[in-house]
C-alpha cells in the first residue's frame, strides 16, 4: 500500500494566493502589476501603494476542496497511491523550532518572509475542519511539517511526498511536484547532492545565507565577487553532477568554505543546521555530518 504524504502548508499557502489579486498604484494614479513594474517605470518604493482585491472565503473554501481532490486523485494515477496524510505546521509554533534559536546577529532565520495572503489563516482553519473528512490531519508542532514529512517518506520506499517544496528533495525515493503536476524519482546520490547545493546556495526564502552571503557577511567581499564573476553556482553544479555519495558531496562542499578562509563552524556548520531535514526525533545536522566522517 503506497501512502503519499502531503505537503498541506504549501497547498493552503498556494489557494490562499490564487484567491487574492494584488496590484500597485503610483501617485499619478496608474496601476502596476507588480512592485516590480513600478520600480522599473521610475517610482519610488515607498510611493507605491498596494492594493489587495479578494474574492470572496466561500470561493476560496471551494478552490481549496477542488484542490485537494484533484491532487488526491493526481497521486492515485500517477504513483498508485491509495492511502493519504495531510500535514500542517501547527500555528505558534514557530518558538519552539530549534532553528529561530540557532540564528545569530548576522541572520534571521525566514526574516525575509513575506506576509501570508490574506485568506491563509481562515482557510488554515478551514482545512483542519474540513480535511479529517477526507483523509487523516496530521499539525506539527516544536518543529517544521517540513521535517515530519521527510521523516515519514524515509520509513519506507512505499511512501510519496507531495509538496512544492524543493527542501523536501533532501530524501531520496518518489516525489511529487505539485505545481508541475509531476512525478520525481531521487537516488541517495540525487538528494546529497541537492543538499550539498543548498550548502553551497543557501536559501533565500528562509533567508539562510550560502558561501556567497557569508563571505559578504564577513568581510569578505572581494572574494565573494570573483566567484560571482566566476559563475561560481554553475561551475559547482557541474562538479556536483559527478559526485556520487554524500562523503563526497560534504568533503567537497566543506573543502569549498575552508580555501575561502572562512570558519566553517560559524558559517557552513550554521547553514547546515538551518536547511538539514530531521529524520527522526534524535536527528541533527551534526550527527548526520559526523557518519560521513566516521
Amino acid at each position: 500500500m503506497i501512502t503519499a504524504y502531503i505537503d498541506g502548508d504549501i497547498v493552503v499557502n498556494r489557494v490562499a494566493n490564487v484567491c487574492q489579486t494584488v496590484s500597485y498604484e503610483d501617485p499619478t494614479g496608474k496601476i502596476h502589476q507588480c512592485m516590480r513594474d513600478g520600480i522599473a517605470a521610475g517610482i519610488k518604493k515607498e510611493d507605491l501603494v498596494k492594493h489587495i482585491s479578494l474574492m470572496p472565503f466561500a470561493f476560496a473554501a471551494h478552490i481549496f476542496r477542488q484542490t485537494l481532490a484533484s491532487l488526491m486523485n493526481e497521486l492515485t494515477t500517477h504513483t498508485g497511491a491509495q492511502e493519504f496524510e495531510f500535514v500542517l505546521t501547527a500555528p505558534g509554533s514557530a518558538e519552539h523550532n530549534f532553528r529561530y534559536t540557532i540564528a545569530t546577529d548576522k541572520i534571521k532565520y525566514k526574516g525575509t518572509r513575506k506576509e501570508k495572503a490574506k485568506h491563509f489563516a481562515e482557510l488554515f482553519s478551514y482545512a483542519v475542519e474540513y480535511v479529517p473528512n477526507i483523509m487523516p490531519l496530521k499539525l506539527i508542532s516544536g518543529k517544521e511539517a517540513d521535517d515530519y514529512l521527510v521523516q515519514m517518506h524515509s520509513k519506507s520506499v512505499n511512501t510519496v511526498l507531495a509538496s512544492n517544496d524543493k527542501d523536501m528533495f533532501q530524501s531520496p525515493g518518489v516525489h511529487f511536484y505539485i505545481k508541475d503536476h509531476a512525478v520525481k524519482y531521487l537516488t541517495e546520490a540525487d538528494s546529497a547532492r541537492h543538499f550539498g547545493m543548498q550548502l553551497i546556495a543557501g536559501d533565500t526564502v528562509d533567508n539562510v545565507p550560502g558561501l556567497i552571503k557569508w563571505l559578504k557577511l564577513y568581510g569578505y567581499t572581494n572574494v565573494a565577487n570573483k566567484l560571482i564573476k566566476g559563475h561560481y553556482k554553475r561551475h559547482y553544479e557541474e562538479i556536483l553532477k559527478i559526485l556520487d555519495t554524500p562523503k563526497a558531496v560534504w568533503y567537497y562542499v566543506r573543502a569549498l568554505y575552508l580555501l575561502t578562509g572562512l570558519n566553517i563552524y560559524d558559517t557552513l556548520y550554521n547553514t547546515g543546521h538551518l536547511v538539514y531535514l530531521l529524520r527522526d526525533d534524535e536527528d541533527s545536522f551534526t550527527k548526520y555530518v559526523k557518519t560521513l566522517e566516521e
